[in-house]
C-alpha cells in the first residue's frame, strides 16, 4: 500500500511539474515538483527522465542536477549520470566545476558503461 501510494503522489507531482514547466513556463518551479515526485517514488521514471533532459537546459542545469543526481548515483542510473555531467560541462561556466565533471564522467565511462 505504500508503494502504491508514493507512486501515486509521484504521479500526481508530477502532472504539477509539466503543467509547470509546459503550460506556465515556470521551469525552476516544475524542478521542485519533479524533485518532489523522487522523494515520494525514487524510481519514477517519468521525473528522472524530465530532470535529465532539464539538466540540459541553461536556465535549470543546476538545480536539475542537484535535483537528480542522489537519485541517478542511488540507482545505478550512470548512463543517465552521464547526460549529466556532459550537460554541465557544456553549460558550467566554472572552470574547477567543468574539470570536475569531465574527471566524473571519465570515470563513469570507464567504470560503469
Amino acid at each position: 500500500a505504500a508503494l502504491a501510494q508514493g507512486a501515486a503522489q509521484a504521479a500526481l507531482h508530477g502532472d504539477a511539474a509539466e503543467i509547470l514547466e509546459r503550460s506556465l513556463g515556470d521551469v525552476a518551479a516544475a524542478v521542485e515538483r519533479y524533485g518532489i515526485a523522487l522523494q515520494a517514488d525514487p524510481s519514477d521514471a517519468r521525473a528522472t527522465a524530465a530532470l535529465v533532459r532539464l539538466a540540459a537546459d541553461p536556465d535549470a542545469s543546476e538545480f536539475a542536477t542537484q535535483t537528480v543526481r542522489p537519485v541517478l548515483e542511488a540507482h545505478g542510473g550512470f548512463a543517465a549520470l552521464a547526460q549529466v555531467l556532459e550537460a554541465r560541462c557544456r553549460l558550467t561556466g566554472d572552470a574547477a566545476e567543468r574539470l570536475d565533471a569531465l574527471r566524473e564522467l571519465a570515470g563513469i565511462r570507464y567504470e560503469r558503461l
